[in-house]
């Protein structure tokens, strides 16, 4: 079960060419609606749960899975859900979140930048008070493409993350390996193929 995020793929809007490409869009929207369900449950089963997360992967702009090892390793990192942990390394796949009304209320919302909006904060601050609940199903795809934010501003961005950790450890050496992460992300961008 796969919550993809709201930014489909060209060949899935507009009109349907093929039954095919119709196909794919009405598995994409049943997948979406299951996902949805199911954290819902979680949350009616667990009110006390301030948020949770479940796994992710990084897609490009046809729909194809890249930068496997990176999901790899931030679903490992998922696994071990520890507030060191994503001081270090932003594990959280972003549209694999979901917060409950009542966290975002309290601690919400998502700050912004000059690069875009910066859920780590969010993320950082509700793990001080609680870590997010795993659910260990890949529950979204986050599509990076070249012209998104992400990959435009991707400095800009990773400056801002770096200022977020350092909000919220003075730890130089949790720093020094946020940082190197960071470095890594570098590398990983210029390497792949979007």
């Amino acid at each position: 079960m796969t919550l993809i995020t709201t930014c489909y793929p060209k060949e899935l809007t507009g009109c349907f060419h093929s039954r095919k490409v119709q196909k794919k869009y009405q598995e994409l929207k049943k997948n979406k609606k299951e996902a949805l369900k199911k954290v819902g449950e979680y949350f009616v089963n667990n009110p006390k749960t301030l948020w949770l997360a479940g796994k992710g992967r990084v897609i490009n702009s046809e729909g194809k899975v890249i930068a496997e090892r990176v999901t790899t390793y931030k679903n490992f990192l998922l696994n071990l859900n520890s507030y060191i942990l994503l001081l270090i390394v932003n594990y959280l796949v972003q549209p694999s979140v979901f917060i409950s009304r009542s966290a975002y209320e309290k601690y919400g919302p998502f700050t912004g930048s000059k690069s875009g909006v910066m859920e780590y904060d969010l993320w950082l601050k509700l793990g001080k008070i609680q870590m997010p609940k795993v659910l260990k199903e890949t529950f979204a795809s986050f599509r990076l493409t070249k012209g998104s934010l992400s990959t435009v501003n991707f400095e800009n961005i990773l400056s801002e993350d770096y200022k977020i950790a350092n909000k919220y450890t003075k730890d130089p050496i949790i720093l020094f390996f946020h940082w190197l992460h960071n470095l890594g992300r570098v590398i990983t961008l210029y390497t792949s193929r979007l």
